[in-house]
């Protein structure tokens, strides 16, 4: 009787990371801490910092979520490669944002 196993190893995700948001929005930043594939950490955005939730990472697809000011319990993914992520911001009832950003 054998078994196997699928591991798949998390990218580095630990760090600080700032990405520019739409408009005249300015600048987030994603203090991250990670462990593994679980991650830990807050989002600044507009000066307010929030926790992040179920922070993962699944190869180099970092997921979590947050809430907004209103409470609105936001998804964010990102694709990592090396020091860059690209992908998207959803709210619920909004259409996604674009994002890229850099690790500091």
């Amino acid at each position: 009787d054998a078994h196997g196993y699928y591991w798949v190893v998390p990218a580095q995700a630990e760090g600080r990371w700032v990405f520019p948001l739409p408009g005249k929005q300015g600048e987030a930043r994603l203090d991250l801490r990670q462990k593994f594939q679980m991650l830990e950490g807050e989002l600044v955005i507009g000066g307010r910092s929030v926790a992040i939730e179920e922070g993962r990472m699944n190869g180099a697809e970092m997921r979590f979520y947050y809430r907004q000011a209103d409470g609105t319990r936001t998804a964010f993914t990102a694709r990592v490669a090396g020091n860059r992520l690209a992908d998207q911001i959803r709210a619920a009832s909004a259409k996604p944002i674009n994002i890229h950003g850099r690790r500091l």
